[in-house]
């Protein structure tokens, strides 16, 4: 794998490493001989501590995790429901592979957790019949300062929970009682008129980004084609197929199109704002065939 260096030194071929998406989906380096189990390599891609880290992979000085006989769980458990959920729930079934093993990781992530500050035994003991909302609201503050993570563990027990109750295992779904944490994302920003024009002012007529962004208003008109809001002025020719996936990407309404046995497309377009009034006239367009 080549490796940019963070010292800017240009970029290194490194043997045995590759990329994969942890449970958590974020991406990850890993150090990996063939028919070796993967090794994490933790610090920041290509820097000095990331190189070390290598070195002593290579070396043999960091061992893999060893695999861990996972001890039969009792029945009635919280760690049973969610392998017989993982086996037999259809809704898991029909998760891709990806998704499915991720899941899969958060949960076995959550038998782990103790059951609360004052009883160290880990949740997955506990009785999934009387798991208490309470129990499981500990359970998600406990990861209060990442959010998502803590999101991601409750929306994976509502469906553990969702396939018992399915199943008449349990009378009610004690995780749909936990409200997921606000993440305070405002969303993004909706553009003013005067950011509308600082970037007409960037992006002239003919660039992609000016066609795009008369796209985006045109499909959020629900134009025809001879209405159709977009900036193709410095485009001299398109052919019928380009032409044809232009109109699809912009939701015309092609009744307004000409007869594809036409050797020749003349047709001009404009478009306009809604809080602005004035129309700009774009010249015509020949479409090749």
């Amino acid at each position: 794998m080549k490796i940019r260096l963070t010292d800017g030194s240009g970029t290194i071929e490194l043997k045995y490493l590759v990329e994969d998406v942890d449970r958590y989906g974020k991406a990850r380096i890993y150090f990996r001989r063939k028919g070796q189990r993967k090794v994490p390599l933790r610090a920041p891609v290509g820097s000095t501590e990331f190189l070390q880290e290598y070195r002593d992979a290579l070396a043999g000085k960091i061992k893999p995790k060893a695999d861990t006989k996972r001890v039969p769980s009792p029945t009635g458990s919280l760690r049973a429901l969610i392998e017989q959920y993982c086996e037999k729930s259809a809704e898991f079934k029909t998760l891709d592979e990806r998704t499915q093993y991720v899941r899969r990781g958060i949960l076995d992530t959550i038998c782990l957790e103790p059951t609360s500050d004052d009883d160290p035994s880990p949740i997955g003991s506990m009785p999934f019949a009387s798991t208490p909302t309470k129990a499981l609201r500990a359970l998600r503050d406990r990861k209060a300062e990442t959010p998502e993570q803590a999101n991601a563990w409750i929306k994976a027990l509502r469906q553990v929970f969702k396939y018992a109750k399915a199943n008449e295992l349990v009378e009610h779904n004690p995780a749909s009682d936990v409200p997921y944490i606000k993440t305070g994302s405002a969303g993004f920003h909706t553009w003013t008129v005067e950011e509308v024009r600082q970037f007409e002012a960037r992006f002239p007529i003919g660039t992609k980004a000016r066609l795009a962004l008369g796209l985006l208003f045109s499909a959020r008109a629900g134009p025809t084609l001879h209405s159709l809001a977009v900036s193709i002025s410095a485009m001299p020719s398109m052919s019928r197929k380009n032409f044809a996936l232009f109109i699809l990407a912009a939701g015309c309404d092609t009744h307004s199109t000409r007869t594809a046995n036409e050797s020749r497309y003349h047709s001009k377009y404009q478009y306009s704002l809604s809080s602005r009034q004035s129309l700009l006239h774009r010249p015509s367009v020949t479409l090749r065939s």
